[in-house]
């Protein structure tokens, strides 16, 4: 028995082999793996992690791939395939699909030789004119262009917001990963931090090397330097401007108090005294069509504060005796809702001459109880959504009104009912 174990011992690990190789051919998804041979499956399983590609990983053991990559939110982590020069054990771990020997000709040798488990091999590398679809396909400083080739950038060659892969491939001399980003009309809206790949920075104020203000972080561009213009010059952002930018889109300092809605820097600008981020209507210098640009503007002024006109307060009316604005208290002689304490102006059923300020119907903007007829004053779907003046983000704000009189309740008119299902009868609010 010994001696048969003995002299057949090697055929006979070469069954065992085969045994487990069926065993996980059985057990392992078809769609899981792509493998070139069973032997390499189990060279793999038995060094990599069980991670398929997507799956939420913590490091590169984790993965089948071995590439446990950081998501461009730059915090979830999946197992992602190999990118060029990364280790694999089959075309499926790799981005370009192909696998390439370190050393073909003795891998096959040392294979048939000893019927060995297959050596170490790396994905091709894409090179110059290669096929790409990303940068991570490409060997560094190569990039992936647009025709999907492998490139490799002169220097000094890409514009601001260009991937790179090395400083000196940029025109403004920095390739970074915390990164600027515009809008659509060329205005920074926030800062990305440790973003890949990298890409070519803006220029600063004072550099040269811009050809539009594109190219800028904050200023204008003239004569091929970014910076703030003077007055006269163009503009389409405050900060394209040493003082603000006009709503006709040219630089200019003002010689006033900015009335509501009128570009500023500092709340000093101001009637209101109150400057905030917001949105401005001026031409597009690229086509000059009137367009909302997010920037600085003067405020509204609230009750007791001072104003230049009626629009400059956010209630009431600014009196040109006082030049402050101010509210009218329930009973007064009112023309228009924003005039009264509780943003109603009652009328005469034809809606014509003067009203009295009266007790708010069913959703009539409100910031207390005792300015709605029903008593109670919430949170209701904004009728008009726009977004916040002061958020830098644009979400909507919460809009508080009126409450409807419960079913049953006593009633003026209709609108102080739910208007959708009820109606003022008998001064109770009844289903229509």
């Amino acid at each position: 028995m010994f001696a048969f174990v003995k002299n057949h011992g090697q055929k006979l690990a070469l069954l065992l082999l085969a045994s487990q190789l069926a065993t996980t051919a059985v057990l392992a998804s078809p769609s899981e793996f792509d493998l070139e041979t069973p032997t390499d499956f189990l060279l793999a399983r038995a060094v990599r992690g069980s991670g398929y590609v997507g799956a939420t990983c913590k490091t590169n053991a984790t993965c089948y791939s071995a590439n446990c990559v950081t998501a461009s939110d730059g915090v979830k982590k999946t197992c992602q395939r190999q990118p060029p020069g990364g280790p694999c054990f089959e075309n499926g771990n790799c981005n370009t699909r192909q696998t390439r020997s370190a050393n073909p000709s003795a891998k096959a040798a040392a294979r048939k030789a000893s019927n060995a488990l297959p050596a170490s091999a790396v994905p091709t590398y894409a090179d110059f004119h290669d096929s790409c679809t990303s940068i991570f396909e490409c060997t560094s400083p190569a990039i992936c262009g647009s025709d999907n080739k492998c490139i490799t950038p002169g220097n000094n060659t890409l514009v601001p917001n260009k991937i790179c892969a090395a400083d000196s491939q940029c025109t403004s001399h920095r390739c970074v990963g915390d990164q600027y980003q515009q809008d659509a009309n060329g205005a920074i809206v926030s800062i990305r931090y440790g973003r890949y790949p990298e890409r070519c920075d803006y220029f600063d104020n004072g550099e040269s090397g811009c050809s539009t203000f594109y190219d800028c972080k904050g200023g204008f561009c003239k004569n091929g330097t970014c910076g703030p213009g003077k007055d006269g010059d163009r503009c389409q952002f405050n900060s394209h401007c040493t003082n603000l930018c006009s709503t006709t889109g040219y630089c200019f300092t003002p010689t006033r108090r900015q009335n509501r809605g009128a570009p500023c820097r500092y709340d000093s600008n101001c009637i209101s005294k109150y400057c905030i981020y917001g949105n401005i209507t001026r031409n597009r210098l690229s086509d000059g069509a009137p367009t909302l640009l997010p920037d600085y503007v003067c405020g509204p002024s609230f009750e007791g504060r001072p104003c230049g006109v009626d629009t400059d307060c956010d209630r009431g009316s600014c009196p040109t005796s006082t030049k402050i604005c101010t509210v009218q208290p329930l009973g007064a002689t009112c023309n228009f809702d924003s005039e009264c304490n509780t943003s109603y102006c009652q009328k005469s059923s034809s809606g014509s001459g003067s009203g009295t300020c009266a007790l708010a119907p069913y959703y009539t903007t409100c910031n207390s109880d005792d300015t709605c007829y029903s008593k109670d004053c919430g949170e209701l779907p904004d009728p008009d959504p726009q977004p916040c003046l002061h958020d830098y983000y644009g979400e909507g704000c919460p809009y508080y009104g009126c409450l409807a009189v419960p079913s049953g309740g006593t009633c003026r008119i209709t609108k102080d009912c739910d208007t959708a299902t009820q109606v003022c009868t008998n001064s109770k609010c009844v289903a229509k």
